[in-house]
């Protein structure tokens, strides 16, 4: 089955999921082998690892392709991929949306900030398009797809600054355009999304939890209670490997990583992570053979 079919399978069962935020290569196949279904590619991961830069719309349409072509590329789950507002205009959303499909990803989620965009994690009000606005990019994405299994994921920023009957309205529209499933962003407690499933009980459900979040502790049960599809963790990898480098320098600043070799994850385990001995099987065979 092809990526797009697993991601669509994925949103129309009866399960629902924990999904790692991935930024690169190493977090995606090390995402794989802990023996998650799927990953979602964090453009706020993305953009720190690849430009240094905070996540508010300054990297380009093709740097995030190419990046995440490249994670898509060396696992076999699929992969959702960060497509921001489409970068312009529904035309400009449709190229998007084709440059993602030609990169091997299974499905992107596509939201409703104008830009410049601003990161869930920054604080400050965020300015929403209009619904007809976004309705109509979602239709033009819907219309043009080349396959009919990539999956359309809405994304609304609605529910902080506008509330929760105004980020019901746009799931329920976005879903009427032919999104597959609605990332409703800024949930804080378990009443909130019990709330929003009474009202769209039908909407398949993501959010995205911060790891300060009291959701946090909810655990995969807790989701499914709710009737949450998809629980992205976009920040948790990130931060994790943020951290470990951090406390690594300053340990290396001292002149020695002895106090750190217990928790380094050692080079044999770290080849098995890149596949390593599938290559040195290739070039005994074909080069050296």
């Amino acid at each position: 089955m092809k990526k797009t079919g697993k991601l669509k399978k994925i949103l129309t069962d009866r399960q629902t999921y924990i999904v790692p935020g991935v930024y690169d290569c190493i977090s995606a196949r090390l995402a794989e082998k802990a023996g998650f279904k799927l990953v979602s590619v964090t453009g706020n991961g993305m953009v720190a690892a690849v430009l240094g830069l905070p996540d508010v719309g300054l990297m380009t349409m093709r740097e995030v392709v190419d990046c995440s072509r490249n994670i898509a590329s060396c696992i076999s789950l699929p992969a959702i991929g960060d497509a921001d507002t489409g970068y312009g205009s529904a035309l400009n959303t449709v190229r998007t949306v084709r440059e993602f499909e030609l990169a091997g990803l299974a499905g992107i989620h596509l939201e409703d900030q104008a830009s410049p965009k601003k990161c869930a994690y920054y604080a400050g009000k965020r300015e929403l398009v209009s619904i007809g606005h976004q309705v109509h990019k979602l239709r033009a994405v819907v219309e043009t797809r080349q396959d009919k299994d990539f999956c359309l994921i809405a994304r609304t920023d609605a529910l902080l600054p506008y509330g929760m009957k105004e980020a019901a309205k746009r799931a329920r529209a976005y879903m009427e355009a032919g999104a597959d499933a609605v990332f409703v962003v800024g949930f804080t407690g378990e009443k909130e999304i019990d709330d929003f499933k009474r009202t769209c009980r039908d909407v398949p459900l993501i959010v995205n939890i911060n790891d300060n979040n009291p959701l946090n502790g909810l655990g995969l049960k807790g989701f499914a209670d709710l009737g949450v599809k998809l629980a992205f963790y976009p920040a948790t990898l990130r931060s994790a490997a943020a951290r470990a480098i951090k406390d690594a320098l300053a340990c290396l600043a001292g002149g020695s990583t002895r106090p750190l070799l217990d928790g380094l994850m050692a080079l044999d385990e770290f080849n098995q992570v890149l596949d390593v001995g599938f290559y040195q099987q290739l070039e005994e065979k074909y080069v050296r053979g």
